[in-house]
């Protein structure tokens, strides 16, 4: 079940085992209910056609163009921790026959207590790209400014995930901690238990579309190092 945010209100329920699935700004007060598919919009425009090859890595860089790209599989709440999840991010991009993704570093978009997203990831002056070299924003503050350019959209194999998919992601439009968090994303198993989702196909509500129960299953986003 999903609370969305700042959306009218129904609720379903959409199943699924707590396992690992290979298919496939706003407020942030979460207030009611509603289906994984509400309130989402496609814009995958598309873009780029370089290969991103002649890029050199960032390897923590502050000034470099770097890449952003969600998860083909997804999984529930219990990530394995933040660390977990950051391996999920690297062995997909080692992966990848995409020369723009393969061979770089990557972790995930994922907030903790103590511990938000910005500080486990570094925060780009330069450019972010998504898997076809589109531009999402211009650098690490734009990302949270009115919105991205395009909506992350692509996996780590550049093709499209599916409109009304979303990804875990604990963090607010602004960059903080959301409240929702699946206990430090080790939890897929409590009631209470609920993390806050972006919708991979929205530019504005890509970071905080909604709050999950933990034990759907999302994408992550995975961000280059």
């Amino acid at each position: 079940m999903l609370t969305l945010i700042g959306c009218g209100t129904f609720s379903a329920d959409e199943g699924g085992p707590a396992t690992s699935d290979a298919s496939t700004g706003g407020p942030d007060g979460a207030a009611s209910d509603a289906d994984a598919d509400a309130g989402a919009t496609s814009n995958n425009d598309g873009g780029g056609t370089e290969t991103g090859a002649s890029d050199p890595l960032c390897n923590g860089a502050p000034n470099c163009k770097r890449v952003v790209f969600a998860t083909s599989e997804k999984y529930n709440g219990n990530l394995g921790g933040r660390s977990g999840a950051n391996q999920t991010c690297q062995t997909l991009a080692g992966a990848s026959p995409l020369p723009r993704i393969k061979g770089r570093q990557f972790l995930a978009y994922l907030s903790v207590v103590n511990d938000v997203v910005g500080a486990n990831l570094t925060k780009g002056g330069g450019p972010y790209v998504r898997a076809d070299g589109m531009q999402i924003a211009s650098d690490w503050a734009d990302l949270f400014t009115s919105g991205l350019t395009v909506p992350i959209a692509l996996d780590e194999k550049g093709a499209s995930v599916p409109v009304g998919e979303l990804a875990w992601t604990g963090t607010t439009s602004s960059g903080t901690l959301s409240g929702d968090y699946c206990a430090g994303w080790l939890d897929a198993t409590s009631p209470q238990g609920r993390g806050m989702v972006g919708d991979v196909n929205d530019a504005l509500f890509w970071t905080n579309r909604a709050t999950s129960t933990c034990g759907e299953l999302r994408h992550l986003y995975c961000f280059e190092y």
